[in-house]
């Protein structure tokens, strides 16, 4: 038996609280310091242009419908 019982539920209940807390608090760290390492890429349509360079499609004029008269 440990000559201070109060202390070791004490301990116990402070390192529930503590590893946790500190696991977030690492992760998010990590996390932050990851994403500010990470250089923006610029985004690229699957045509080969800048997303941003927005050109209109070429005009390819419908078919004119049979004219039943003829």
């Amino acid at each position: 038996m440990p000559l201070m019982p109060i202390g070791a539920i004490l301990v116990g209940e402070i390192l529930t609280l503590v590893m946790p807390v500190s696991a977030v608090i690492a992760l998010g760290t990590w996390y932050w310091r990851f994403t500010t390492r990470v250089p923006e890429t610029p985004q690229v349509s699957h045509l080969g242009g800048d997303a941003n360079e927005l050109t209109p499609a070429p005009h390819i004029p419908e078919a004119l419908p049979a004219d039943p008269a003829t």
